[in-house]
């Protein structure tokens, strides 16, 4: 509003206020909100109506800011964004003019309705700008009729004024032609009376007069005798015939000597048969008479100028009267026109004396220097035009705006109830896709309960085979019954293989997590991928540099990396090549934490996955092998990054081979290796107490720790177990147990019991598999797999006795 008054004086009228209100209050509206928008429209209602500074005038005030307001503020409605109550109670922002716009879908009764929403406001808006350059041009063009009429009744009132002025020069020359000027004043008293009958009843002649060749007084209508020392040769048209002008002569506005009044004279010169220049006949033209007759016709337009001009641009009369010079500006199109002897002007504008510009035109007074002009300032057009332009708007802006606002707030309801039907469909679709999870995973974790049982118990028998073929390996046997053992021990270490791989679909294989150094673990695991495959297949491994070590179980990351080397194999029968690449992996954006993992890439350039397969690819016993294939080696992977707290992304292109990710946990502790005892150690002494509800399994063990050096009392259950250690508690060497027991609690629980209730006294666990395998490594205790060999039984049971306290 401040650049507004600035620019104020350049503008064409004050009827065009509010240039920079709109702009602002669209502004503040957009990046405020409605409520604002509607506070800055008061805001500048409320400036352009105070009284200091002025900035439009009270005519016209209440209706262009009553126009205003209301236009403005469907204006904020439009542009502004809502503010609305959030889902949690906080303001957020609503559906601005852009949004509303180009935001969003664009279906086909969307852009039907901004479509509608755009014509609602273009349309009235170009109709009205249309109306309002008809009612512009309309304005002037009667402005410039009533001009055209107004200059014709005074140039008809002035040249019927001035010809009766004229007759009487035509008369009066007759009566003294020829004769000198001591003639006429030797007959001045006839002459009085004889100019005094030609004035009669012509009122707008205030005097008709004969001046001698020196610029007195010879006679005149008015007085007689003339006064002798009245002396005219000082005045302008005097000086002029004087000079040789010839033609009639209207001088500047002059008064009256006698009485005051404003008049001009229309003079020519006389001359005698001895002087060529013998005086000048002047008749005084009163102007009182034309100010009354322009002011009746300017009575139902005060603004309207009239007024009569010579040649040079002297102004003899105007209504109404000014302060200015009394003289039209050199420019003026008027004078042009005079000077260039045309005849009526076209009403054109230009600038007068007073600093005004004006809708001007001019009728010449035929045979005399003198033309009648009429003005209007272009204002005053402006006005009328404005006024007319608003009495429109005030009918037609409420209806407009009424459109536009019912079209956006349908184009707005749509548009919102589209995003509903389109959110209730995604959210549809993610309980669909959750659904599918949720079936996929409790499939997965029936097929794992299954596999689980069923390797659980198969994992009893290989203890049992296990533990009776070492007891059996240690008697002194014959070769051949020697050679009967070691095919024994071998498929139990196939069946140990095969449990271990149902154990890991099913996420209960007991594992081992280390910190692992891939450059040098990496290295060796391909050397065996590379004698397990084709000689076609070209082996890569690389560890990027700052990759840190990784937290999984070698023998289950050998395996993994093993199992997805056979697959690519397989998918490249005609040789191609192999890559594991180990890097930083990328944040996961679900983990807050942001901790740090490894992805390990295993590539091929086999045949890749149609989307079907990839989508069905981790599922237990899927296979596209036919026989050949058991479909448990991408699951065993699977389930062993899962069990590593890690996860598994597989990318695949038909045609363009298969990328298999492992992405691990990362960790910076160092890789401290591994260490196997290949021998069962020296011979252990005391009783071991044994925890098992297998009797076969205890037999089994109980055989195995007596060829250890180890007594053993079995004890089927928890219970049983402490009852023994309550009668006997410094009998035992060390508790033996199982992790998974039936009964109340389990060897987990049992150890805890023991540790509180005995606390010199070891504690090993076994178990095949368990979900609590973590808690009971966590705790201190020592775990063995089963089924497990005789070294690693001892070991355990020695390192737990070391431990004892004296």
């Amino acid at each position: 509003m401040a650049l507004r008054a600035a620019l104020s004086p350049l503008l064409p009228a004050d009827e065009l206020p509010f240039v920079f209100a709109f702009p602002a209050v669209a502004f503040v509206a957009l990046r405020a909100g409605v409520p604002h928008g509607f506070l800055a429209v008061l805001i500048c209602a409320a400036w352009v109506i105070a009284p200091v500074p002025p900035v439009v005038d009270d005519s016209n005030g209440a209706l262009q800011v009553g126009l205003f307001v209301s236009s403005a503020c469907v204006l904020a409605l439009l542009v502004g964004a809502p503010r609305r109550d959030g889902p949690d109670g906080a303001r957020t922002d609503g559906e601005g003019l852009r949004e509303l716009l180009f935001a969003g879908d664009r279906s086909p009764l969307v852009r039907w309705l901004t479509a509608a929403f755009v014509a609602a406001a273009i349309v009235p808006a170009v109709l009205f700008a249309g109306i309002a350059a008809y009612a512009w041009r309309q304005a002037f063009e009667s402005a410039r009729r009533d001009l055209e009429r107004t200059v014709v009744l005074a140039h008809d009132y002035t040249a019927s004024s001035l010809g009766t002025a004229r007759d009487i020069f035509a008369r009066v020359h007759e009566y003294v032609d020829g004769r000198d000027t001591a003639a006429l004043r030797a007959d001045e008293a006839a002459l009085h009376g004889r100019l005094r009958d030609l004035a009669t009843g012509k009122r707008y002649v205030e005097s008709v007069w004969i001046l001698a060749a020196d610029g007195s007084l010879v006679a005149s209508n008015q007085f007689h005798p003339s006064p002798r020392g009245l002396d005219s040769s000082e005045r302008e048209y005097f000086r002029a015939h004087r000079a040789g002008y010839a033609g009639e002569y209207v001088s500047k506005r002059l008064e009256s000597r006698f009485d005051g009044r404003a008049l001009f004279s229309l003079s020519v010169p006389r001359a005698s048969a001895g002087a060529p220049f013998d005086g000048v006949f002047a008749i005084g033209i009163g102007l009182r008479w034309f100010d009354a007759f322009f002011e009746s016709l300017a009575r139902d337009a005060p603004e309207l100028a009239i007024g009569l001009v010579r040649e040079d641009g002297e102004v003899l009369t105007r209504r109404p009267a000014s302060d200015a010079p009394m003289s039209l500006p050199a420019g003026s199109p008027i004078l042009a026109a005079l000077a260039e002897g045309a005849g009526p002007g076209r009403p054109s504008r230009s600038v007068w004396p007073d600093g005004e510009e004006r809708l001007g035109a001019f009728r010449r007074i035929e045979g005399l220097p003198l033309s009648v002009f009429a003005t209007l300032p272009t204002d005053v057009v402006l006005a009328r035009w404005s006024r007319s332009v608003a009495t429109t708007a005030l009918f037609t802006f409420p209806i407009a705006l009424s459109l536009i606002y019912v079209s956006g707030v349908a184009l707005r309801r749509t548009r919102r109830e589209q995003r509903a039907v389109r959110e209730l469909a995604e959210t549809e679709a993610q309980r669909a896709r959750a659904e599918r999870a949720l079936q996929e995973a409790q499939k997965l974790e029936a097929l794992g309960r299954l596999t689980g049982g069923v390797a659980h118990d198969f994992n009893n028998l290989m203890t049992t085979v296990n533990n009776s073929a070492h007891v059996l390996r240690r008697l002194e046997l014959p070769p051949l019954a020697r050679t009967q053992v070691d095919a024994v021990l071998r498929a139990v270490g196939s069946g140990r293989q095969l449990t271990r791989q149902l154990l890991t679909i099913a996420r209960r294989q007991p594992l081992r997590p280390e910190a692992v150094d891939l450059a040098r673990r990496l290295g060796p695991i391909c050397d065996l991928v590379r004698l397990s495959i084709d000689a076609g297949v070209r082996v890569e491994h690389r560890v990027e540099p700052g990759t840190p070590n990784v937290v999984v179980d070698v023998p289950g990351l050998q395996l993994a990396i093993l199992n997805l080397a056979l697959n690519a194999r397989d998918a490249m029968p005609g040789g191609g090549r192999l890559s594991v690449v180990a890097s930083v992996a990328e944040p996961d954006p679900s983990d807050a934490a942001g901790a740090r993992r490894v992805a390990l890439a295993v590539s091929d350039t086999g045949c890749g996955m149609a989307p079907e397969v990839r989508a069905r690819a981790l599922e237990p016993f899927f296979s596209t092998k036919g026989a050949l294939g058991t479909g448990l080696g991408l699951s065993q992977v699977y389930g062993f990054c899962t069990q590593s707290g890690g996860t598994l992304r597989i990318d695949s292109v038909p045609g363009r081979g298969t990328t298999v990710t492992l992405v691990l946990p990362a960790t910076d502790e160092p890789d401290r290796g591994t260490a196997e005892t290949v021998d069962d150690g020296p011979a252990g002494s005391g009783t071991v107490l044994y925890v098992e509800d297998d009797p076969e399994v205890a037999r089994s063990t109980h055989g195995l720790l007596r060829s250890l050096g180890y007594g053993c009392e079995h004890a089927p259950g928890p219970e049983r177990a402490i009852e023994r250690l309550r009668a006997a508690p410094d009998a035992y060497v060390a508790v033996l147990s199982d992790i998974g027991l039936p009964g109340a609690f389990d060897g987990i629980e049992l150890g805890i019991r023991l540790r509180e209730a005995y606390p010199a006294l070891p504690i090993v666990l076994t178990t095949g598999y368990t979900d609590r395998l973590a808690e009971a490594v966590a705790r201190g205790f020592t775990v063995l797999a089963k089924p497990c060999e005789p070294h690693e039984l001892g070991a355990a049971i020695r390192q737990a006795a070391g431990r004892r306290p004296a």
